[in-house]
């Protein structure tokens, strides 16, 4: 990356959604996984919304645009948000953040799939390897007997579709022109309408049990970890791409064992240390500019 402000970017997308996982355990106090999921696209939602608004920017007009944006509300917000909830329920928010980190191996291997990534160099797919292994020495998922349950399904299954989500945009929404925070307020404004009419299918309506904690949680979730860092990530894809976009799930790990080690004094250990520096070694390695052939005409991204 050329840009200083995809940096800067990819750093606060880093330090709200790191630092989510514990938010989604708290908030689990007092809600069912099906409720955090919508108060937090609910709010969301108003977040990105008040960006188009103040900036002027108009909703998309066309019915296929609005086509699309609904499969990526389905697979970026509705169906993970909801998994990585249902999933903490059994396992610790920790192993949810390393399962969450898988995110860009299956984002680089869905792009070249279906085209959006054009090669795959050494480089590129050692830096990935090189980032995932700093992921497993932080947080040691072999000394937890949960790494194998239903809750750490789950949330393989959310970071699939984080990955699907980020290729699908690219792929689908790359050539409409249209700005990235009406991207990201109308994809989200979708998501609550369905997550609302799903509501009523699932545990949307079981009792809750608020408190200052669990409220303070979801407006933390919702606001900053999900208005704010979606207004960025969608930003970043624009200018980068989606496997760069994707890195940020590297960098959650550290955000997180740093936190935990500030506000509720956890020990620090070496291995947490060694694989928070091959964490950042390998989100460097991977994109490290390549020498580039002659240009070739391709489709624009927007």
């Amino acid at each position: 990356m050329n840009n200083p402000a995809s940096w800067y970017r990819l750093a606060l997308c880093a330090l709200f959604w790191g630092s989510s996982f514990v938010w989604i355990k708290y908030a689990l106090a007092g809600l069912s996984p099906q409720q955090i999921s919508w108060v937090r696209i609910g709010l969301g939602a108003a977040v990105l919304l008040a960006f188009v608004l103040v900036g002027g920017h108009r909703l998309p007009r066309k019915p296929k645009v609005w086509l699309h944006l609904g499969v990526v509300a389905i697979l970026w917000n509705v169906i993970p948000f909801t998994l990585f909830a249902v999933g903490e329920r059994t396992i610790d928010s920790s192993l949810a953040g390393v399962l969450n980190a898988t995110t860009p191996l299956w984002t680089l291997l869905i792009a070249l799939a279906i085209g959006v990534e054009k090669r795959l160099t050494g480089r590129r797919l050692g830096g990935l390897l090189i980032g995932f292994v700093g992921t497993l020495l932080i947080f040691q998922p072999w000394h937890a007997s949960q790494a194998l349950s239903w809750g750490a399904l789950a949330c393989t299954i959310a970071a699939i579709c984080y990955a699907i989500a980020l290729n699908y945009v690219t792929k689908a929404l790359g050539g409409e022109g249209l700005d990235p925070i009406v991207l990201a307020g109308s994809q989200m404004m979708l998501a609550f309408v369905i997550g609302t009419l799903l509501l009523p299918v699932a545990d949307g309506f079981t009792p809750v049990h608020l408190s200052p904690l669990v409220i303070g949680s979801m407006v933390i979730l919702g606001v900053f970890g999900t208005g704010l860092a979606f207004r960025f990530n969608f930003q970043t894809m624009a200018d980068e791409g989606p496997v760069t976009a994707s890195i940020v799930t590297y960098l959650m790990p550290p955000v997180s064992v740093l936190l935990g080690a500030v506000l509720l004094h956890e020990q620090l250990n070496w291995s947490a240390l060694l694989g928070t520096a091959v964490v950042l070694a390998g989100t460097a390695l991977s994109r490290k500019p390549t020498p580039k052939p002659a240009p070739v005409a391709e489709p624009a991204m927007a």
